[in-house]
């Protein structure tokens, strides 16, 4: 371990060792260490409790990136877990036990207000490296008479801030990587409590919310529900943004054939932002015996009063469940003329490129219409939607708009002839708008279209 000075009232520690098993390997790695001694090393004292190794395997994080390898942290266990979560949500650590009696730390507040200034600063040294066990008597302290021990005491109450809030954002691709590899119960344990821990009251720095929706994240994708539930709390949490982290941060790494009970739970919530948020993940739930009460609350929501929730439940249905109803109430909505809704029911019409559905009369009878519309764009989203199908019935409506003035429309159009599996067809069609289409800008575009597809 090497030797670590005490730092300034700046908080800059300054190595001053070479112990061969902390000498990083290249300058590199030697700036990456520094930052994290930064962070974890508040003074000598701190600098004795934290292993070397986790220093090496912190400064591995920063650097490395998306290239980590997390077997050494994997050998450590739930110590290795630990000390990295200590390292990134530090107000989720279990305060350092401080051996000192409570008379020896007030007399080192005292003399944060000695005349002589090497007092004052060894004394402020002592209490900074402390750390944050005695923040209630620095609390105190702040609000002394003595306005030297006010501010000083201040000032380390504001570095422990400082270090509890800094951003350890560069450290996410390694983290994800070390914690989507955790699958035993006793460090998942330690993710929720460590999470349900910084949550608690909520949180204002949105760079932590990336950190914790990896804590989420990692536990829902072990696929066990005795974990996944201790998030549930959080769906009752009085900041709505907080609930809808945890289901975003659940449903976004449950896995097709295991649908959480968390996420049936938001589904029945009261708040529409948290309803919103899992109904984004009904679409691939395989599990069969959650599917169908899956598909009894997307009903229920369809058939409610909440008219934003009944639109967006209409996808699912539509295309997990080939609800029929839905899809009828999507193509009223997208002949209301309301150019926001009807660009998000195209939207929702598309079909998924892994399955490329035939269309129906049904879907093309409310389709077509909206080719002639005036608008560019409701013309070419609804090109865009009909290309995601198949069928004889795509084909003829869409080989007039090869002549279409937005020259756009015509491309997409194009492309898709060209690239149609049943090439016969799409000859047929376009000879017979060749020869006998009544306009002679859409003959001479499916001619020319003709001729691309023969060669």
């Amino acid at each position: 371990m090497p030797n670590i000075n005490e730092p300034t009232s700046s908080g800059n520690p300054v190595p001053t060792g070479h112990g061969r098993r902390f000498r990083p390997a290249g300058r590199l790695r030697w700036v990456a260490t520094l930052a994290v001694l930064v962070f974890l090393v508040p003074g000598r004292a701190a600098a004795q409790e934290v292993d070397a190794e986790i220093l090496v395997i912190l400064a591995d994080m920063l650097q490395q990136q998306h290239q980590f390898r997390p077997d050494r942290l994997e050998a450590m266990g739930l110590e290795g877990l630990s000390a990295v979560m200590d390292f990134l949500l530090p107000e989720t650590a279990e305060p350092r036990k401080v051996d000192l009696p409570d008379e020896t730390i007030e007399e080192l507040i005292k003399q944060l207000g000695a005349v002589n200034y090497r007092v004052r600063e060894t004394a402020f040294e002592r209490l900074y490296g402390l750390g944050r066990g005695i923040e209630p008597l620095l609390v105190k302290a702040a609000e002394n008479a003595d306005a030297e021990i006010a501010w000083r005491a201040r000032q380390i109450l504001r570095k422990w801030e400082a270090e509890r809030n800094a951003d350890k954002s560069r450290y996410l691709p390694a983290f994800a990587i070390y914690t989507f590899s955790i699958r035993d119960d006793v460090r998942l344990r330690e993710l929720v409590r460590r999470t349900l821990a910084a949550l608690e009251n909520g949180w204002s720095d949105g760079r932590k919310q990336q950190i914790l929706q990896h804590c989420i994240s990692a536990v829902a994708q072990s696929g066990k529900d005795e974990h996944i539930d201790q998030f549930k709390p959080l769906l009752e949490h009085e900041q709505v943004e907080v609930a809808v982290l945890a289901v975003n941060a659940v449903g976004s790494r449950a896995s097709g054939s295991h649908y959480p009970s968390l996420l049936l739970d938001a589904l029945r919530a009261d708040r529409p932002e948290i309803v919103r948020q899992a109904i984004r993940f009904t679409t691939y739930c395989q599990d069969k015996s959650r599917k169908p009460e899956v598909q009894r609350l997307l009903v229920a929501l369809f058939e409610g009063e909440n008219e934003q929730l009944k639109f967006e439940a209409c996808a699912p249905l539509m295309n997990a469940y080939d609800y029929g109803r839905a899809r009828d109430y999507l193509l009223d909505q997208a002949r209301t003329g309301d150019r926001s809704r009807q660009f998000q029911v195209l939207s929702q019409l598309r079909a998924s490129s892994t399955t490329r559905k035939t269309v129906d009369e049904k879907l093309l009878a409310g389709l077509v219409p909206l080719l002639a519309d005036s608008d560019n764009s409701v013309r070419r989203m609804t090109c865009s939607t009909l290309t995601s199908y198949t069928g004889e019935g795509v084909v003829k409506a869409l080989i007039p708009l090869l002549a279409d003035d937005y020259s756009t429309i015509p491309r997409e159009v194009d492309r898709y002839l060209q690239s149609y599996p049943e090439k016969e067809t799409v000859r047929r069609l376009l000879k017979d708008a060749a020869e006998k289409h009544p306009e002679e800008k859409v003959r001479q575009a499916a001619e020319k279209s003709l001729k691309e597809l023969g060669s």
